[in-house]
């Protein structure tokens, strides 16, 4: 059933843009990219057009309403051999929202106690909320645990960046975390 009162589909920017396109070949930045094309007005059917966004992005799960976005999770890593030296492991630099979770670091060639640091910043670096504060004299930590260290999911917004720093002597420092669009 079309939407009521609503222009028909031939003459919809959503439908003609993707009408050659199946729905699981339909991409988060397929729809990104019609959204900049309807006006906010709401007006001459604009208003149509976001129902039809709404409804191609559900249906082609390729966004979400509730959660996370199917398809978009993975698992990142960074790596760091340079004492004192943040590491950048996510950088949101669109509209788009991403949650971080289930941080593990393994570590070679330590000598001593280490320091393992993981925080926010603003991309411009001059702002920063430390998540974590992680002390260690071993290779690994699966997950990293700390008293009191909010480990619950984060998200990442747009201007948004995760650091991951060790300081002390070591080798290697990988660092993996989960990452999942939300937006």
């Amino acid at each position: 059933m079309p939407l009521p009162f609503a222009p028909k589909p031939d003459e919809s920017k959503v439908y003609q843009s993707l009408k050659s396109t199946l729905l699981n070949e339909v991409t988060p930045d397929q729809l990104e990219t019609l959204r900049g094309m309807v006006f906010a007005q709401g007006v001459e059917g604009a208003e149509d057009e976001y129902r039809r966004l709404v409804l191609l992005m559900v249906a082609a799960q390729a966004g979400s309403v509730s959660g996370p976005i199917p398809g978009t999770g993975y698992i990142a890593s960074v790596t760091t051999s340079s004492s004192g030296s943040g590491v950048v492991g996510l950088s949101v630099t669109t509209d788009e929202v991403w949650q971080l979770s289930g941080f593990s670091v393994s570590v070679s060639g330590i000598t001593g106690s280490l320091s393992h640091e993981i925080y926010v910043r603003s991309d411009s670096g001059s702002i920063t909320s430390q998540i974590v504060d992680y002390s260690s004299a071993t290779g690994s930590q699966q997950p990293i645990t700390e008293a009191g260290a909010s480990l619950v999911p984060i998200w990442l917004d747009n201007g948004m960046d995760i650091v991951f720093e060790t300081n002390g002597t070591f080798t290697t420092a990988i660092y993996r975390y989960v990452v999942q669009r939300v937006r």
